[in-house]
């Protein structure tokens, strides 16, 4: 019971803080007021006023280092495309390859000649 009458009387600090800093915040509202911000931009060597309010230069700063950065495109991405530099640091195994390549035109019985072929033997005599 003794931490919930603790909890309690944190409970009911707070909310007095929170009063507190309700009635300082309207305070200083009545004091200020609907009065103008007399603070103007520093002059320059003519006399007139800079037209431009000063900022704070790292925000400036900050805002202008992304400012050539292109928009995220959607791109379609091949199955070519999916990591190639980690798929080709794998070794390549036996087992991914097969174990013996036969040719068709290598071993073929009946070689079928091209179209220029056949056509040069028709012309000759």
């Amino acid at each position: 019971t003794s931490l919930l009458a603790n909890n309690s009387d944190l409970k009911a600090q707070i909310q007095e803080k929170v009063f507190a800093i309700a009635a300082l915040k309207n305070d200083l509202r009545k004091l200020k007021g609907n009065s103008v911000d007399t603070k103007f931009a520093i002059t320059s060597v003519l006399g007139k006023p800079v037209l431009q309010p000063l900022r704070n230069q790292s925000v400036v700063r900050q805002l202008n280092a992304f400012k050539h950065e292109r928009p995220p495109m959607s791109k379609q991405r091949f199955a070519s495309q999916v990591d190639v530099n980690h798929n080709l640091s794998k070794p390549v195994t036996q087992h991914y390859l097969p174990k013996k390549l036969k040719s068709a035109f290598a071993k073929s019985d009946h070689m079928i000649a091209s179209s220029s072929s056949r056509n040069s033997s028709k012309n000759m005599p």
